[in-house]
């Protein structure tokens, strides 16, 4: 009896735990799509309320991820689409399996980079050529800070030395790219460079020659 107890508590554990092993997790991804068709677009009351909303039904086209290429149905009451527009579309996936569909976000890198444009022509326009070198040291702040001071921080090296070194960096082509003030020197020092160094050789040259001629007196 004590063996038979025994066994059937054993498969169950072990039917249990393969059981579990089997289940896979929702998962959940947000890539873009591009609306092909509305197949159908209405608008319907609120539950509860006065208040109506555009409900659409689209056809659209992943246009990236494991299912670039797949067209899907989509119910969206969230915003206004319209035919061959671009947005974010959410893909979920159940534990049994199951796929959803729905859409995210409106795609707004266009219009973002349209900002961008925009500002960098009004910092062209006001602030000419000191604005625009302005603009680009920033860059570069934003890039160091980017690319060698959070590596360098998450890598294990002391934050203070690692922010003074960067902060020195951005200090320094800052001022290279705003002002100019080195541009100047170093240009100044290439053009006029070896002429200092000649004039100054000559000096060089006529006090040692005074020197000798002195001590020839002198004996």
């Amino acid at each position: 009896m004590r063996l038979t107890v025994a066994a059937i508590l054993f498969f169950g554990l072990l039917s249990s735990s393969a059981f579990a092993q089997e289940l896979v997790p929702d998962t959940e991804v947000i890539v873009r799509a591009r609306v092909i068709e509305i197949v159908a677009q209405e608008t319907l009351p609120i539950v509860g309320t006065d208040v109506t909303a555009l409900n659409q039904t689209i056809r659209a086209e992943i246009i990236e991820g494991v299912k670039d290429g797949e067209e899907v149905v989509v119910e969206n009451d969230y915003i206004r689409l319209r035919e061959g527009e671009t947005f974010y579309m959410r893909y979920r996936t159940d534990i049994d399996g199951t796929e959803y569909f729905s859409v995210a976000d409106p795609y707004r890198l266009p219009f973002l980079l349209g900002l961008i444009a925009l500002f960098v022509l009004v910092v062209a326009i006001f602030g000419g050529t000191q604005g625009l070198r302005g603009l680009a040291s920033l860059v570069g702040g934003l890039f160091l800070i980017v690319y060698l001071l959070l590596p360098g921080i998450l890598a294990g090296y002391s934050p203070v030395l690692v922010s003074i070194g960067v902060a020195s960096l951005i200090i320094g082509v800052g001022s290279f790219v705003t002002h100019g003030l080195l541009r100047r020197f170093f240009s100044r020092a290439l053009l006029h460079g070896p002429q200092f160094i000649s004039v100054g050789s000559r000096d060089l040259r006529q006090k040692r020659l005074c020197t000798c001629i002195s001590i020839r007196e002198a004996q």
